[in-house]
């Protein structure tokens, strides 16, 4: 669990940024889910359709070829797994767009797509019998370097918790 005040000081943050930066996949990544996290935890879900909205604006922004851009679906999946089911037409809006990125990236080398579609697959969002073969593949050819880096490490954890 994160604690209050993290949650809050990335809302100041948050707040600071301009409308074209809040769009930025980096953004998106850095911000919604912590929003995300402390609209269920302290804000009593009154944020929901304004980060859906967000998403909905970064994804026309992107156009279709952006849409595979690795923040942007890391973005997706984590801030989807924060928000809270019970506000349903913003967290389906989410869902639906990582579904939409998913479907566009499928056979990504990408490491944070990579986590992005495993973290789908975990959460019950994306179909294991489609995303979960096209990921191994992608594990097995990876090269050595690879298995250093943050985010592959990252997704490679998510791998293995769809596996369990």
């Amino acid at each position: 669990m994160t604690d209050e005040g993290y949650l809050k000081r990335m809302a100041a943050w948050y707040g600071q940024l301009s409308e074209a930066e809040r769009t930025a996949p980096v953004n998106l990544y850095l911000y919604q889910p912590a929003r995300a996290e402390y609209d269920v935890r302290f804000g009593g879900r009154k944020d929901a359709r304004d980060i859906a909205a967000l998403f909905t604006l970064a994804r026309r922004q992107l156009g279709n070829g952006g849409i595979t851009d690795g923040f942007y679906m890391l973005a997706l999946a984590d801030t989807v797994e924060k928000m809270d089911i019970q506000v349903y037409e913003h967290y389906r809006v989410l869902a639906d767009l990582l579904l939409e990125a998913a479907r566009a990236a499928l056979g990504s080398q990408d490491p944070r797509v990579l986590c992005a579609l495993m973290k789908g697959v975990r959460l019950g969002l994306l179909d294991p019998e489609k995303y979960l073969p096209a990921a191994r593949g992608a594990f097995e050819s990876a090269g050595p370097c690879a298995e250093t880096a943050g985010f592959y490490q990252r997704a490679l954890r998510e791998y293995g918790r769809c596996m369990e």
